[in-house]
């Protein structure tokens, strides 16, 4: 079985707008699995940070056809004098598709 990807983006601001530079956005399946047909898929783990605009791409394995769901993390640490630190988890399937933002997806989330 070919495993087809996805270019999956998206933009990370804050309540007021302003981009937030520098956050870790990771996308992964934990565990490997078989699949119906026989081929195993490994666990991964792809990361990236935003840049300046806020914004970050990640290439993903189409999920819609095994079944399985991939977790994105958002993950963001304030400076040393903020001390804030926020992460959010969302888990999708990321569609068949050349590209997508995570808007798109993110509402088709199980």
């Amino acid at each position: 079985m070919a495993i087809t990807t996805c270019t999956v983006s998206g933009t990370i601001k804050d309540p007021s707008a302003t981009a937030i530079v520098g956050a870790t956005v990771r996308a992964y399946i934990p565990q490997g699995f078989f699949h119906a047909d026989g081929t195993y898929i490994a666990a991964y783990e792809v990361t990236t940070t935003t840049d300046a605009n806020g914004a970050w791409s990640l290439v993903l394995m189409e999920t819609t056809s095994i079944t399985k769901t991939i977790t994105i993390t958002f993950d963001y640490a304030g400076n040393s004098t903020s001390n804030i630190h926020k992460r959010k988890d969302f888990t999708i399937v990321v569609p068949a598709t050349t590209t997508a933002t995570f808007s798109s997806i993110a509402t088709e989330a199980t």
